[in-house]
């Protein structure tokens, strides 16, 4: 149509996000890098016509995760019938199953729950990614327990070892993705697992402050951390230090 030709030129006042979806020049270009990517998403969900969830990285836009940037950024969506993951035209078509309790619905769009986007972002992008994000939905009243039975039910689906471990490691003591991947880099570099959120005494008495504070190790065996104080826990070399 001649006027919506108009409306799309270069500097008019729609942007295309894919066929028979457009938004507002000034709204498009108010958006962060996030929210333009949220209303890619919302752009594919609307000109979608088989049924579908937004999933993994779309969901995890919608939930509000942050995680690093992927190096092939799509739009992901789940549907329980396709011939096989695939991708087409910036859209990453994942084949699984979607229980009524995985779902979540915001501004009107569907999308897959806390829990299991966390274990779909393990699954698909590794272990950082996943406990970044894990770490992220355990604040949220997700718990371990939660994420091992979204684990169980995806027992033989790919990926699902490394989501397996990223729940292992999860920690919802930690405030922020920089400190789940630095927590990570001790596990990986000294074999040790630093406590979150421990309290530290300034002072003496009353009159004296508590701070909070990481990165006390405590013990690593056999995949499983056993706590220590942070006077047993300290190495005995304090040149071993970070």
């Amino acid at each position: 149509m001649p006027e919506i030709r108009t409306l799309l030129r270069p500097g008019g006042e729609w942007v295309r996000l894919r066929r028979g979806a457009y938004v507002a020049r000034p709204v498009w270009e108010a958006a962060d890098d996030v929210e333009q990517w949220r209303l890619r998403d919302r752009a594919v969900h609307l000109t979608m016509k088989a049924p579908h969830v937004l999933s993994h990285d779309s969901a995890a836009r919608a939930l509000g995760i942050d995680v690093a940037v992927p190096r092939e950024r799509l739009v992901h969506v789940t549907r329980g019938r396709v011939n096989g993951t695939r991708t087409e035209h910036g859209v990453k078509h994942h084949v699984a199953r979607t229980p009524p309790g995985d779902l979540a619905l915001t501004d009107g769009v569907p999308h897959l729950g806390a829990a299991r986007t966390a274990v779909d972002l393990a699954r698909e992008h590794g272990l950082t990614t996943g406990v970044v994000a894990m770490d992220q939905v355990l604040r949220r009243h997700v718990t371990v327990t939660d994420l091992h039975d979204e684990i169980a039910a995806q027992r033989h689906w790919p990926g699902v070892h490394e989501a397996r471990r990223a729940a292992d490691l999860a920690d919802a003591g930690a405030e922020n993705g920089g400190e789940s991947i630095a927590r990570l880099l001790v596990v990986e570099a000294l074999g040790l697992r630093p406590v979150t959120q421990f309290p530290v005494r300034l002072g003496r008495g009353w009159s004296g402050s508590t701070c909070w504070s990481d990165a006390w190790p405590s013990s690593w065996t056999g995949g499983r951390s056993t706590s220590r104080s942070p006077r047993e826990a300290w190495p005995r070399d304090r040149s071993l230090t970070w």
